[in-house]
């Protein structure tokens, strides 16, 4: 039986310990990345008071504002339909880059119909409609506030100073990704 050379064992044996540190690398660093997924989908807390939360809540206020709405500006109108795919679009996707941008552009697209129905003289004379998109326009700006300040944010914080550095960067390229959403 031939037996290995002596610098051809040293160089496996070197591939191992590199790689095993890889995967262990790694393998931490999805663990930090999945904390901050559990506090965006679960809350602080794990009571469900999360970013994902406040995100469809938004969406519910986006789409009454529109249903009221409806009555006063085109149905056709570009921050009306953009709104609604917005508003589609914090319920169904989980890539937190993309939630991130639809829920920061529906801000826009919301304030674009009010503005639109401030102009509107058969909605200002309205005050039952009036109210009612108030009540829902504060709701959707609460949640807006909400998910500047929630802990999730601070969790990325966390995650990003523990990964900071050349080595935590090149594991963050190699795991999985996490949002501020601030």
């Amino acid at each position: 039986m031939k037996t290995l050379s002596k610098p051809l064992a040293i160089a496996i044996m070197a591939v191992l310990i590199v790689g095993s540190s890889l995967f262990s690398g790694i393998r931490q660093v999805n663990a930090l990345a999945d904390e901050c997924n559990a506090v965006f989908t679960q809350g602080v807390n794990g009571d469900g008071l999360s970013i994902a939360r406040d995100l469809r809540k938004r969406a519910d206020c986006t789409e009454n504002i529109i249903a009221i709405a409806n009555t006063y500006i085109d149905t056709s109108d570009e921050d009306v339909t953009r709104a609604l795919q917005l508003a589609d679009l914090l319920r169904k996707e989980t890539d937190k880059k993309k939630l991130y941008e639809a829920h920061i552009e529906l801000q826009s697209r919301v304030e674009g119909i009010l503005s639109k129905l401030a102009e509107n003289t058969s909605y200002i004379v309205n005050t039952k409609n009036k109210e009612a998109i108030r009540e829902q326009k504060s709701i959707f700006d609460s949640a807006y506030m909400t998910i500047g300040y929630d802990g999730y944010n601070q969790k990325v914080e966390e995650f990003n100073r523990k990964t900071d550095g050349f080595v935590g960067a090149f594991f963050k390229l190699l795991s999985k990704k996490v949002q501020a959403f601030e």
